[in-house]
C-alpha cells in the first residue's frame, strides 16, 4: 500500500516521527529536534512539514467514481516527487508528469493548449510529421496512413493533394505499393482504438 502523507497545519504541535524538508531530503523528526520549546509548533517560518497518515483514504487505494485508478496515482506521485527537485533536470520532471497525463487521459495532450508553438513553426508538433517510403514501413507500426501523389506523364507530382490510405495495422494481398508510394510516420493507433465501440460510453 503506498505511503500517504499530509502537510500540517500552522500550530499544529510536531511529533517524533514527523518529517521536514532540508536539502532537499526528507528529515524524520526524533526527540533532539523537539527539546527546543520554540520549534514545537509550525509557524510560517517552519520548513515543508509532513505527518504519515496511518491507512490510505478508501478512494485513494481503487478506482474513484470517475474510474481513475486513485491507488496508482497516488503511489506514483508519492514515488516522484515526494522528494527534493534540485536534482531534476527539465526533461526528466515533464516526462514524469507527461506519463502521469498519459496514464490517466491519453487524449488531453493532444488538446491545443498542450502543443508548444514558437516563432519560426507556428504548427503544432503533431501536424509536423515525416513522410517516408512506403519500402520502410512494416506491421510493426501498427495502424498508418498511406499516401497516393498525382504525377504528370513524366512521373512528375503534382500540386494537388494527395489520396489517403487508411491502414489498420497489415496491408492487403492487393495492395499497391507503386500507387501509395509514402506513409505518413506517426503513433495513430488511439484513432483506431477509439473508434472501437467496445470504447464508447454507454447511452442513458
Amino acid at each position: 500500500m503506498a505511503e500517504y502523507w499530509r502537510d500540517l497545519e500552522l500550530g499544529e504541535e510536531k511529533q517524533i516521527g514527523d518529517r521536514f524538508m532540508i536539502n532537499d531530503r526528507w528529515e524524520t523528526i526524533t526527540e533532539a529536534h523537539l527539546e527546543i520549546e520554540s520549534l514545537r509548533t509550525v509557524c510560517p517560518a517552519t520548513r515543508p512539514m509532513q505527518r504519515k497518515v496511518e491507512c490510505v483514504p478508501p478512494i485513494e487505494n481503487g478506482p474513484n467514481r470517475f474510474g481513475l485508478d486513485t491507488g496508482y496515482f497516488r503511489s506514483a506521485i508519492n514515488r516522484e516527487l515526494n522528494r527534493g527537485l534540485a536534482d531534476y533536470k527539465p526533461d526528466e520532471l515533464a516526462r514524469v508528469l507527461a506519463r502521469l497525463s498519459v496514464t490517466a487521459s491519453s487524449q488531453v495532450i493532444f488538446e491545443r493548449e498542450f502543443q508548444r508553438r514558437n516563432a519560426s513553426d507556428t504548427r503544432c508538433p503533431c501536424q509536423a510529421v515525416k513522410l517516408l517510403p512506403v519500402c520502410e514501413w512494416h506491421e510493426d507500426l501498427g495502424a498508418s496512413i498511406f499516401v497516393c501523389f498525382s504525377r504528370d506523364d513524366h512521373g512528375k507530382i503534382l500540386g494537388e493533394p494527395p489520396e489517403l490510405y487508411w491502414g489498420s495495422g497489415y496491408l492487403e494481398d492487393d495492395f499497391d505499393e507503386s500507387r501509395w508510394t509514402h506513409f505518413i510516420d506517426g503513433d495513430y493507433n488511439f484513432i483506431f482504438s477509439d473508434a472501437d465501440p467496445a470504447n464508447f460510453s454507454k447511452m442513458d
